[in-house]
């Protein structure tokens, strides 16, 4: 088995794995990683996705091609300072997030255009800071979450996406590549493939139903996929079977599974490990399809969670609804209307009564008018020639005020009283006695 083949498949193995954490501990949990990798016994209780790769390693018994730490950050520098860092993803590199490179990690088995496909420690599909499980997670290849990947020195090389490493020794360039998901048997022993004309070294993986990764894992003479001659003949690996021609017209069957939506069902729920790529391949559809149908993921196709209901088939083509009868409605004739003459006349009760009300009103304004010519004073009449004017009246002459007589003062007056003489009555010498 080849190295890289090893290193996944030991990864694929921890799928489903979760850390435990007791009431009061830490939100990383404890795990059985720490306790097993030497030198970091110490990293219980912290975050463990690096101390995971670090386990893997050990266990594929690869630990020279991979740093041992419990340190994102300090992982990128190791592969940095060996010349082995690249912004392309590989198949079994170990990638790298966070905007400084020390985020998170993570072991890369597939990649295409679009998208890497990973296994991670310590992640969750809410993407916590401690997710606590081992999952096969999904991620954009061009997000800014995604740092870079260190490239092992495998001894069989590494299938890498980056354009500068062609043509290397120890590199394979492929535009797209899945690592396998078990184990491979190595080229001894192998079954072997002749090439024909026209064939492509991806077409010849895909109808043997292998990956490319695996195809190239068991054919380490193959330096450039993309240089194959007709004739050449290839070694398969052991334990893939070739695949039968599908029927020109497969019967659907009923899935067993309780967890795949029933026949002709728009929807599935979510179970625990399915991706959106896997769930739009189980129902034979486009992972572009499935995103059309469920606007809600475009947003981050990463971000499914157990529980969720997702669309699987497109909405029904609206069915068109019968258009109700109009009846056409008569319109109700409106007899016209017609003023009535009034009934009234001058030998009606009412009609007399009014006239009463009239005439005593003018009886009333009659005596006001009388009255307001009785009270209105009379003009004076102007002198006649015979009747002399009175002489007007004489002014009275002022009165005379006299002055206020001046105030004497008051003088004392004697009295009657008689004045006693003051008599002085003589005191006694008084004598001490010695």
């Amino acid at each position: 088995m080849s190295q890289v083949s090893k290193v996944l498949s030991i990864a694929a193995g921890e799928v489903g794995y979760r850390a435990e954490r007791a009431p009061g501990e830490r939100p990383s949990g404890h795990q059985k990683y720490s306790p097993e990798v030497p030198g970091l016994e110490w990293s219980q209780y912290q975050p463990w996705c690096a101390t995971w790769v670090s386990w893997v390693a050990m266990k594929a018994g690869v630990v020279d091609l991979f740093p041992r730490t419990a340190s994102v950050w300090t992982a990128m520098q190791w592969f940095k300072n060996k010349g082995r860092w690249s912004a392309y993803p590989a198949v079994g590199a170990q990638v790298i997030y966070g905007t400084s490179g020390s985020t998170h990690t993570g072991l890369c088995v597939g990649f295409d255009s679009t998208w890497i496909y990973t296994v991670e420690g310590n992640t969750s599909l809410t993407n916590d800071a401690n997710g606590n499980g081992v999952m096969r997670r999904q991620r954009r290849r061009r997000d800014d979450y995604v740092h870079g990947y260190g490239l092992p020195a495998y001894s069989e090389g590494i299938v890498t996406a980056d354009p500068a490493l062609k043509g290397k020794p120890g590199y394979t360039y492929a535009t797209q590549a899945s690592g396998p998901t078990g184990s491979t048997g190595d080229s001894s022993g192998a079954d072997k493939y002749k090439i024909k004309k026209g064939q492509t070294l991806a077409g010849v993986a895909a109808l043997l139903g292998v990956s490319l990764a695996a195809l190239l894992a068991v054919n380490p003479q193959i330096k450039d996929p993309d240089v194959i001659r007709p004739d050449q003949e290839i070694n398969v690996p052991k334990q893939t079977e070739k695949p039968k021609p599908p029927p020109e017209k497969p019967t659907p069957k009923p899935e067993p599974e309780p967890s795949k939506p029933p026949s002709g069902s728009s929807t599935y729920i979510v179970q625990k490990g399915d991706t959106l790529g896997a769930i739009a391949h189980r129902h034979g559809i486009s992972l572009a399809q499935l995103l059309a149908w469920n606007p809600k993921h475009q947003a981050d196709p990463n971000l499914v969670v157990v529980g969720q209901v997702v669309s699987v088939k497109g909405p029904a083509a609206p069915t068109s609804t019968p258009r109700p009868t109009l009846r056409p409605v008569t319109p109700k004739r409106i007899a016209p209307v017609v003023e009535q003459p009034s009934k009234h006349g001058k030998h009606c009760e009412c009609c007399g009564q009014l006239d009463g009300i009239k005439k005593e009103l003018g009886d009333i304004k009659k005596e006001l008018k009388e009255i307001k010519e009785v009270v209105k004073p009379k003009p004076t009449p102007p002198p006649t020639p015979d009747q002399k004017p009175e002489p007007p009246a004489k002014p009275k002459p002022p009165m005379e005020t006299k002055p206020p007589a001046p105030v004497q003062p008051e003088q004392s007056k004697p009295t009657d009283i008689p004045v006693v003489p003051q008599q002085i009555i003589p005191t006694p010498e008084v004598h001490l006695a010695p």
